[in-house]
């Protein structure tokens, strides 16, 4: 291993179980952001190797492992960022070898999730005490992960910040009536709800439009959907895009809306990153009381909030945004503000990069 360590910009090793995903910006960020960071994750085997991958659970293991350890050694860092609980499971070990420390980043789905609770929880309470420091993206998953067994004096939270430089320039004010939501059409946004609320406010605002981007398990269900309440004509669903065009569509539209809502499994969010775009760009923000989103936008003051499955609720907020163009600018103008001095990158990569320093440092001072 290393035979020093510079305090200020310690080697980091940002370390995931999957190959990244396009809707994993926030990963992306820290890998680009974060000091002297290096990113890692398995390849997929390949050949017969594969096929015993796939079928025997020890092989798959040994396989891990012995990948998880080479990428340790080759690597040389001064402390490991595991992205997401399982990927700190699957690291901890390499790193207890290596004599590195280890930071845990949990995003959602891996603290609540009862089929990923329960099938990691035996490894959780040995990753809570082996780690030298446990982060939840939002204070409701910092409390999750407390009842998980998580020590309060380690655990942190840093939600995931967003570029606000990037994401800037909306004027609710001057815009045509056009309603974005950007995420994954999986059961814990509930893209359908959002349809079946715009669908509502659609009868007071006829000349709206619905822009939904993303993909996922339910698109089918949304274009059935949108058929169904014939509202081909003023619903998009442009599926995944890159960021230059989430960018464009939130600048060009009145408002941001995202029904996220706990899942049938137990999966929950964390803090969207969405709707910190959205809210960085000057958008006003009608989301649900759900995960971390309360931490992001302030109900009556950025946006409005509703509960759960509260259908009529968001399409009474979706319609008074709609009638309401200064309102509109207004809590842009809020959720921007509240963004650029808690959510942005400098911020969030700041505290981020702090907590591996003190990881590191630990290590420094037990040689």
């Amino acid at each position: 291993m290393t035979a020093s360590i510079n305090p200020e910009t310690p080697r980091v090793l940002i370390v995931k179980r999957r190959a990244l995903e396009a809707s994993e910006t926030f990963i992306e960020a820290h890998v680009r952001e974060v000091r002297n960071a290096s990113f890692y994750s398995p390849p997929r085997p390949a050949g017969l190797r594969r096929l015993l991958f796939s079928a025997l659970l020890r092989v798959r293991r040994e396989y891990l492992a012995q990948g998880w350890g080479s990428a340790v050694r080759r690597y040389r860092p001064d402390v490991v960022l595991a992205e997401y609980g399982p990927t700190g499971t699957a690291v901890m070990h390499a790193c207890e070898r290596a004599g590195v420390p280890l930071v845990v980043y949990f995003h959602g789905y891996d603290a609540v999730r009862q089929a990923t609770v329960e099938r990691h929880r035996a490894q959780y309470v040995e990753l809570f005490e082996y780690a030298s420091a446990i982060v939840a993206a939002s204070r409701a998953l910092a409390d999750e992960l407390v009842r998980l067994g998580a020590p309060k004096e380690r655990l942190h939270h840093i939600p995931c910040g967003v570029d606000i430089s990037r994401f800037a320039g909306a004027r609710p004010q001057e815009s045509a009536l056009n309603v974005v939501a950007v995420g994954r059409l999986v059961e814990k946004k509930a893209p359908h709800l959002t349809i079946r609320a715009f669908a509502i406010a659609h009868e007071r605002h006829p000349e709206s439009k619905l822009v939904i981007i993303g993909d996922g398990e339910l698109r089918s269900r949304c274009e059935s959907l949108v058929n169904e309440l014939n509202l081909a004509d003023c619903v998009s669903l442009l599926g995944a895009q890159p960021h230059d065009v989430v960018v464009r569509e939130m600048l060009s539209a009145r408002l941001f809306v995202q029904h996220s809502m706990k899942a049938p499994d137990g999966d929950t969010e964390g803090t969207p990153v969405a709707i910190t775009e959205a809210q960085a760009c000057g958008l006003p923000v009608v989301a649900t009381r759900h995960g971390g989103i309360p931490d992001v936008v302030g109900d009556g003051c950025s946006g409005f909030l509703v509960a759960e499955g509260d259908v009529d609720g968001m399409a009474a907020a979706i319609t008074r945004l709609l009638d309401d163009a200064s309102l509109a600018r207004e809590m842009g103008d809020r959720g921007r503000a509240i963004v650029s001095e808690r959510f942005s990158l400098t911020v969030t990569i700041g505290a981020l990069a702090k907590v591996l320093r003190e990881a590191a440092g630990s290590r420094a001072q037990t040689r």
